[in-house]
């Protein structure tokens, strides 16, 4: 196993994800109390962060890809973390940590 990958980032990405959804569908819906969105909604965000660290570090201790795509996974991870951070853990993860099997 790669030495720069976490352990953590998969499941934490999720925990944020599915952490935002239930906060925003709480408050879209209005069918609880807004206590519950405001219990809710910050804990996304917690995991949110918590992902984009462990996300960032792997990126840039990466040897694998170039530095114009560190910059391009960061700007993505900060920018649109939900929507880049799945495409990081579905396709852009395993050539980050040099896991994916090489085309002939």
């Amino acid at each position: 196993m790669n030495p720069h990958a976490s352990k953590l980032t998969v499941p934490v990405y999720f925990l944020a994800a599915i952490f935002i959804i239930w906060g925003i569908s709480l408050r879209v819906t209005q069918t609880v109390k807004d206590e519950s969105f405001a219990n809710v909604f910050p804990v996304g965000y917690l995991f949110t962060l918590t992902f984009m660290v462990l996300a960032l570090l792997e990126i840039w201790r990466s040897g694998n890809i170039a530095k114009s795509e560190k910059w391009m996974w960061t700007s993505g991870i900060l920018l649109t973390s939900l929507i880049a951070g799945l495409v990081y853990v579905i396709i852009g993860r395993n050539k980050v940590l040099g896991l994916e099997e090489e085309e002939q």
